[in-house]
């Protein structure tokens, strides 16, 4: 999966996630700690509905990124300043996770500073950490952190695994059909009757089948890395006019050339070349073509 692809799906995760951990705190408030404030889970999900509908508009990703983890941020130091204990810090915890699950580290680095900044005035300049509640808001308070971490975490493990395990499946399922390509490919270019040889841009052959050394004598070692020439003298100027009309996006077919062999025998053949798309170019050379007999004439190279 590609990276905007995996966050817009964490985008949409964790909007979810927000908005249900606003409702439940809401609820939670009404029945367990009616004394506290109801400003956080307001804001909460008053911030999931245009969370929501920015989603939904599909805007900038990493924009909706950002305005989740500062929602979530804002959530619980609003959440610090209504509770009635210093355990509710915990809280600052849960937006950070949610930042490192996106596997960016900006975001996260930013954000932790943020969280340490906020922790700082909340103690020093606030006086918001000296608070004493019951040893029963305590508990309500941590087991509600242990189970969001619980839920954040196991969702997201179990909502990204299939998916990753289905992109898997992909990948592998297109390594095995390139490889049994690949596989294909070379063996016909070695088992392949016809001359071939592989040049790059700058006209050197990076290789040969058999067929090639068979019929003009050279054999691999000769070749690789070299600007063979494989015509007489006097087409060197037809040849050069070949080469750069291929360069330039052209091509032949059956191509009726004037070649030698490394004996200097020449002989002639109908030849054919693809344009050169890439950083090669594949010359076909079809003895079988061939307009004339061997000529048994030796040429000086």
């Amino acid at each position: 999966m590609e990276p905007l692809s995996s966050n817009i799906k964490r985008n949409q995760l964790f909007i979810y996630l927000y908005g249900c951990a606003a409702v439940l705190h809401l609820l939670g408030r009404w029945l367990f700690t009616p004394e506290t404030g109801f400003a956080s889970p307001i804001f909460g999900l008053l911030t999931f509905g245009i969370l929501w509908m920015l989603h939904t508009l599909q805007l900038n990703v990493r924009l909706i990124q950002i305005l989740i983890l500062a929602c979530m941020n804002f959530y619980v130091f609003m959440l610090n300043f209504e509770s009635l204990s210093a355990v509710t810090i915990i809280f600052f915890v849960i937006p950070v996770i949610a930042s490192a699950l996106y596997y960016d580290t900006f975001p996260n680095i930013i954000l932790g500073l943020i969280t340490f900044a906020e922790i700082l005035l909340l103690a020093f300049v606030f006086d918001e950490l000296a608070g004493r509640a019951s040893i029963a808001y305590i508990h309500v308070s941590l087991f509600t952190f242990v189970a969001s971490v619980l839920i954040l975490t196991t969702i997201h493990s179990i909502y990204f695994s299939r998916i990753w395990s289905q992109l898997e499946q992909k990948n592998k399922t297109m390594e095995q059909a390139l490889i049994s390509k690949e596989g294909y490919l070379q063996l016909f270019f070695e088992t392949a009757k016809d001359a071939i040889a592989v040049y790059d841009s700058d006209n050197r052959i990076i290789a040969i089948n058999p067929a090639f050394e068979k019929l003009y004598g050279w054999t691999s070692e000769e070749c690789i890395g070299e600007p063979l020439r494989l015509y007489p003298l006097e087409n060197a100027e037809l040849a050069e006019i070949r080469t750069r009309h291929v360069q330039e996006g052209g091509s032949y077919s059956l191509l009726e050339t004037e070649d030698i062999k490394k004996d200097g025998t020449a002989f002639t053949l109908k030849s054919h070349c693809p344009p050169l798309l890439t950083k090669a170019a594949m010359w076909w050379r079809h003895p079988s073509f061939r307009v004339t007999s061997l000529t048994k004439k030796k040429r000086k190279n």
